[in-house]
């Protein structure tokens, strides 16, 4: 008797802990192989006006990466919050120079805005998020308005805007510190090394004053001095532009991939920060 209660006790934690998602992977958000998205969805009845949404860019310095690396335990942890989580794929250099990966991401928030509804979501009630190369893509897409504008989309269609870890945001300045060799070659072949193009492709010089931007969360780890630096760089340029921006540098020797784990671990700032902004 005293086995069979535990036998009960433990199935009981098994299912209790468990949210099953609706999973749908490769969906095509364009006709290139590289533009398409997975989905996550709570296995449960969405609310009246919808679950709300959030659309994230993988990083990998523009030439690498993928939307996989996000896992079901990852979406899980949203889910769970009755939130739908969805992983972006977009064309990578050399091969696909830019603007074609920042296209890639208006167009797939075009798709995402237009059809969320069928997969029980809210339009309304979406955040962008990235990490690393994909926080430079998000932050780009979040403040200058021509992405956008080209799908008939404004830049209030987002909640908000939260990039993680990057020190990507003015790209005519060159990177310092360890790895910064490798950076500036990565940059290169997504970018080239026209002047006029790397003002083109930094959040930081694409600010303008009454472009409806979405609030600006933007997150760093305190190791990466460069990143920082970078981030509150930014965050003063759009609040001088009337905007709302905050920046939080974390503590704690978090290396630049555990920025990235951060994002789906219910414990951390990053993640009940989002769930916060979507509730």
């Amino acid at each position: 008797m005293v086995l069979f209660n535990r036998y009960l006790i433990l199935l009981f934690l098994f299912f209790s802990v468990q949210v099953s998602a609706q999973t749908f992977k490769d969906i095509a958000y364009g006709t290139d192989d590289k533009q398409t998205l997975d989905i996550y969805v709570p296995d449960v009845n969405p609310p009246v006006d919808g679950f709300p949404v959030h659309v994230f860019v993988h990083g990998g310095a523009w030439n690498i990466g993928d939307k996989s690396t996000v896992k079901l335990r990852h979406a899980t942890a949203y889910n769970k919050q009755n939130i739908i989580l969805l992983s972006v794929n977009y064309r990578l250099a050399p091969d696909n120079k830019f603007p074609d990966f920042v296209e890639d991401i208006a167009l797939a928030s075009a798709w995402i805005h237009r059809n969320i509804g069928r997969y029980g979501g809210n339009q309304n009630a979406m955040l962008l998020s990235g990490h690393s190369a994909g926080a430079h893509m998000v932050a780009l897409v979040g403040i200058a308005p021509k992405y956008l504008q080209a799908q008939n989309l404004s830049l209030a269609m987002w909640q908000a805007v939260v990039p993680v870890d990057t020190a990507s945001f003015d790209l005519i300045k060159k990177q310092e510190g360890a790895g910064a060799r490798l950076v500036e070659r990565m940059k290169s072949k997504a970018f080239g090394d026209s002047p006029q193009v790397l003002r083109e492709a930094s959040p930081l010089y694409q600010v303008q004053a009454n472009s409806a931007v979405a609030p600006f969360y933007l997150y760093a780890t305190a190791e990466r001095q460069d990143a920082v630096q970078a981030n509150f760089q930014l965050a003063e340029k759009l609040r001088r532009n009337g905007y709302q921006a905050q920046v939080r540098a974390l503590g704690g020797d978090l290396s630049h991939a555990d920025m990235r784990k951060l994002i789906f671990d219910s414990d951390s700032e990053i993640f009940q920060r989002i769930v916060s902004l979507l509730k």
